[in-house]
């Protein structure tokens, strides 16, 4: 199915980000496909769009993906669909992986027009890994992909909407210092009450704000900033203690609390051992 030059091709028979990109430019719209890569933060996918929908999964990983100015994470136990001719790009640090299965348009069109989170299911991990390699022969591509579509919409219909993501605040200005404050430190530990002071506003205004571009509270907006950070941090194999201080937890305990309410697994759980 890929197209890249095997020489930009790893020993696991993985490609670079914008070798996937460009097999993926080669990839009639009639057809669909699964690439596996990896990548670092210097070849990690930059902002596109494409014809096709693609399916982002992370097979030993836990990746950060930007789909229409959300954040969303995508691991061994959970997906990011993407419909086509949406932007988005990845977030890496340094050996990132994923696995991708990218959707004709036709068939696309059976799934949902906005981006979502889905459950892997033991069969559709299958089938994304085996789509993605390259000794599936033509005939049982096609069975795969039918396959795979039928399990993609039944999690879509059967996903947690509380699964992790967070809007970012695109054109609100007054939000953008607060934003970029948790960036830069998740630890950063002013209220709402010392923002508005800072930004010469009132709390509820902000408030009010921060609900309209994010769909979230205050708290829930930043709680999920932080986790999705930690998850990040995580993935680069920084200690869990470390990570707790790093985004504002007093305790290891009270973090890895947090952490399990909003991924469902514990950060010792969240990555299966390294191969």
């Amino acid at each position: 199915m890929r197209q890249a030059k095997r020489s930009r091709e790893s020993a696991s028979g993985e490609i670079s980000g914008a070798a996937a990109l460009a097999a993926l430019d080669a990839l009639p719209r009639s057809r669909s496909g699964g690439f596996r890569f990896a990548f670092g933060a210097a070849d990690a996918p930059r902002r596109h769009a494409h014809a096709h929908g693609q399916l982002a999964f992370a097979p030993t990983d836990l990746v950060t993906i930007v789909v229409a100015d959300r954040l969303w994470m995508t691991s061994p136990t959970s997906a990011v669909w993407i419909p086509p001719r949406v932007l988005h790009e990845v977030h890496a640090t340094s050996g990132r992986e994923m696995c991708s299965l990218y959707l004709a348009p036709r068939m696309a069109a059976r799934l949902p027009a906005t981006p979502s989170t889905l459950a892997v299911s033991p069969l559709l991990r299958e089938l994304l890994l085996r789509l993605a390699g390259d000794t599936t022969t033509r005939s049982a591509r096609t069975r795969f992909v039918a396959a795979a579509l039928v399990e993609i919409a039944a999690g879509l219909r059967a996903a947690d909407r509380s699964t992790p993501q967070v809007a970012m605040p695109v054109g609100v200005p007054r939000l953008q210092p607060i934003a970029d404050a948790l960036a830069a430190d998740p630890a950063d530990m002013r209220s709402l009450d010392d923002w508005a002071r800072i930004l010469g506003s009132s709390t509820r205004t902000l408030s009010r704000a921060i609900r309209a571009a994010t769909g979230l509270s205050w708290r829930e907006w930043r709680l999920r900033l932080r986790m999705i950070d930690a998850a990040r941090r995580l993935a680069t194999g920084a200690p869990v203690k470390t990570i707790a201080h790093d985004v504002g937890y007093g305790t290891p305990t009270a973090f890895i609390a947090a952490f399990a309410r909003m991924f469902g697994s514990t950060p010792g759980e969240a990555l299966p051992r390294r191969r």
